[in-house]
This record gives structure tokens, C-alpha cells and sequence, in this order.
């Protein structure tokens, strides 16, 4: 929704039972610090929150905004013609997954290993962690500034979960189409060889996920190229919008992109 401020945060932390007393202290006050950090590197402050204990390290929160009616875009006001941008790459569950079945060297490792090095796998999750510790905020501001017709996050649904809400919530009969789709290195190919994380049929869930919006073609230059010069990656273009009847699908002839790197920048 181009919502790029937040007023604060009510933070949420749960204290891992599994973890000593030592461990449980170096553990939480690293966490806090890095929420902390993010909270500042947004421009907004945590005001309080709640603890609780749980069967792992967990923090995450809630944040609050006041907004008139001109600082936000509703998500519904899509075109014919607009380009779908995403801002980050996809297959960030499936890169998670295989650096901790890594780190136990369980039997899922055992299978994997045969599809993937270790150096491998650490790269992928470098590139995760680089993508899912990168704010949304300056994305949401070049929404404002190029105005794009709708978007959203791209989080617990998949890519193509999202693709479905947003163009089902289009005034206009409207189809999402996406013709490319920016994974992270070795995961679509490991998306099935363990087990099936649905991701290249857009299915699996993103931690931190980009933003997928619908801007009109003359922005998509200089919106790409302000991102890249902001943020050190890149964002794609990874489909289009065009007549339908308010369904988004991946096509047939998906191309895969690559992604080998992402620089984490603080601006």
C-alpha cells in the first residue's frame, strides 16, 4: 500500500525453553538489539511489547500507523498495460531449510547433499538473510513516487497466493500474469528434491518478502534504476496486467532468474 512510516512498534519476544539461562541472556539481548537497530534504520520507535516462553527463539511485532487517505495507495486501481516489479527474490523458506537441516545433519541432509555442496547452501542463505534483513521502506516510497496502481507484500501465501489477492481486489477485470520469476541460487532446483515446497508453483511462503506492484510502463525505467541505486540490488520485472477476469497465473514458459547476490545496505 506505499506505506513507508510507522509511528511504533509493540514488539513480541519469545524465550527459547530449550536454551540455558546463559544462552537464553546472549540470545535475547542480541535479538532485541537487532530489532532495535531495524526499528531505527525505519525511522520508528518500539514503545513495549510482551514476552513469553517458547519452544524456540522467537521476536517479531506489531506496527501502528496513522494515515490520512492521500499517504497510502489502495491496492485496487490496476491497468491493462501496468508491469509487475517484485523488490526481493523468492525461495527464502527453501534456503532456511536446507542450512538447518545443514547445521543437524539429519536425514533430509543426507538426501540433499547429493543435489547440493555446503558452500552452496551457505551462499543461498547468505543471500536470504541479506534479503529478508532489508526493509521494505524505500520500496514502499517509490510506490508513492511512481504512482503504482496497487501492490502488496509477498510473505505467507507465495508469490502466487499474493498475485491472486491483489487481482481479486481489482476494480477492473484484470489478470496477473507473470512471466519470470527471481529465486535465489539452487533453490528452484532443490525447490522438490527432499520436499515439495510448492515454489515454482508459487506456493511457498517468503520470510520478509518483497513487494510485487503494478506500475505503468513509462515508470519502470527510473523506478528500477532508483531502487538499484538506493538499495545495491536489483528489482524485476516479472509479469504484466492485462484483460481478464481478476485471476493471476504463472505461464507456461516462466523464465527463472538467477539471483547469486544481494549487498544488505543501511540508508
Amino acid at each position: 500500500m506505499g506505506i513507508s512510516k510507522c509511528d511504533h512498534i509493540l514488539m513480541i519476544l519469545g524465550v527459547c525453553l530449550n536454551m540455558s539461562p546463559e544462552e537464553q541472556e546472549i540470545s535475547t539481548r542480541e535479538m532485541i538489539k537487532g530489532f532495535n537497530d531495524k526499528a531505527i534504520e525505519g525511522g520508528t520507535v518500539i514503545t513495549g511489547g510482551q514476552t513469553v516462553f517458547n519452544e524456540y527463539p522467537m521476536i517479531g511485532g506489531v506496527a501502528n500507523v496513522v494515515l490520512s487517505p492521500n499517504e497510502f495507495i489502495i491496492p485496487k486501481y490496476g491497468r491493462a498495460g501496468d508491469v509487475l516489479i517484485l523488490t526481493k527474490p523468492l525461495g527464502s523458506r527453501v534456503a532456511v531449510n536446507l542450512h538447518q537441516w545443514m547445521r543437524l545433519k539429519n536425514e533430509k541432509w543426507q538426501k540433499a547433499k547429493q543435489f547440493i555442496s555446503e558452500e552452496e547452501t551457505q551462499r543461498a542463505f547468505d543471500i536470504c538473510c541479506a534479503e529478508m534483513s532489508s526493509l521494505n521502506k524505500f520500496g514502499a516510497e517509490l510506490m508513492r513516487k511512481y504512482k503504482c496502481h496497487g501492490g502488496t507484500d509477498v510473505t505467507g501465501f507465495g508469490i502466487l497466493g499474493h498475485a491472486k489477492n491483489l487481482a481479486e481486489a481489482q476494480v477492473e477485470s484484470l489478470d496477473l500474469r507473470l512471466h519470470s520469476l527471481p529465486i535465489i541460487q539452487r533453490m528452484a532446483y532443490m525447490q522438490d528434491k527432499v520436499t515439495n515446497f510448492k515454489l515454482m508453483q508459487g506456493y511457498t511462503a517468503e520470510t520478509s518478502g518483497g513487494l510485487l506492484m503494478m506500475i505503468s510502463p513509462e515508470y519502470v525505467d527510473p523506478l528500477l534504476r532508483e531502487f538499484k541505486e538506493k538499495q545495491q540490488f536489483e528489482a524485476w520485472i516479472i509479469g504484466d496486467v492485462i484483460k481478464g477476469e481478476r485471476k493471476a497465473y504463472i505461464d507456461e514458459k516462466c523464465k527463472i532468474i538467477e539471483v547469486e547476490q544481494i549487498t544488505q545496505t543501511v540508508k
